[in-house]
């Protein structure tokens, strides 16, 4: 068949793309993907040069996965949303972090006491390390991770609905499930080959840095626009953003990196 009577594909994913650089003669790992697809051999690689918007999406989806360390073209999607749910998780804490000794101040609670709900946040977060490691082990990371998304949001909101000191400790508990970041590693681990799965953690410390370097001042502007409670209403808010597509996105499998203790 010549080229003229070859019907006119255009792949828009880099699933597409890794199906066509399998069936290639050359076979080649998956972080030089991009470049078998684009510059490869033979005519089934050839014709993609001609469509400029196919080969950038191509071109764009096949980085995303080598920077992110995904081991097969199914893992990108699942490892961009589980990135994005690092980012809004550390975006949250630190729009809280500005505003939570004013907040305290503010229902009553002196630098002693504000002490102790900082050691009372650090003990819990202690105690549910193992939990949320179990959790993952027996249910899965998705479960997990929509748990202390879950958590994490609520324990905002009880923030910003507190009247007294009582309920300023109260709304700390749900701080014992406050782990994204390890049920983020569990996904990692699983969807990224063995020799890059170190540098494919290392990029979860990025994206965390991403809502590390934006929350403090978000958080600023939320306390001067709305105040310190709908600043933690706010930031339980964003929450709902990854749970939403957690549901909708992300793979229910269980890590089959993980082993269960």
């Amino acid at each position: 068949t010549n080229r003229a009577d070859r019907p006119l594909l255009i792949p828009l994913s880099f699933s597409q793309s890794h199906s066509m650089a399998a069936r290639s003669k050359s076979p080649a790992p998956s972080r030089e993907l991009s470049k078998l697809v684009f510059d490869g051999p033979g005519p089934k690689t050839e014709w993609l040069k001609g469509q400029p918007a196919a080969t950038g999406l191509l071109r764009a989806s096949g980085y995303i996965g080598t920077f992110l360390g995904a081991k097969d073209d199914t893992s990108v999607q699942p490892l961009m949303l589980v990135h994005f749910n690092i980012v809004m998780y550390a975006l949250g804490y630190w729009v809280i972090q500005p505003v939570l000794p004013f907040l305290s101040e503010q229902l009553g609670a002196d630098a002693f006491v504000f002490g102790w709900l900082q050691t009372v946040i650090s003990l819990l977060q202690l105690v549910g390390n193992p939990v949320i490691g179990r959790l993952c082990d027996v249910h899965g990371a998705k479960v997990a991770l929509q748990m202390c998304q879950l958590a994490t949001g609520i324990s905002y909101v009880l923030l910003g609905v507190s009247s007294d000191i009582p309920q300023l400790f109260l709304s700390r508990l749900p701080t014992v499930l406050m782990q994204s970041m390890h049920c983020a590693q569990a996904f990692v681990a699983d969807m990224s080959p063995e020799h890059s799965r170190s540098a494919a953690l290392g990029r979860l410390s990025l994206s965390y840095g991403i809502g590390m370097a934006f929350g403090p001042i978000l958080g600023g502007f939320l306390a001067g626009a709305v105040g310190y409670r709908g600043t933690a209403l706010a930031a339980g808010a964003l929450m709902l953003i990854p749970l939403a597509l957690n549901f909708q996105l992300l793979p229910t499998k269980k890590p089959s990196g993980v082993q269960g203790g």
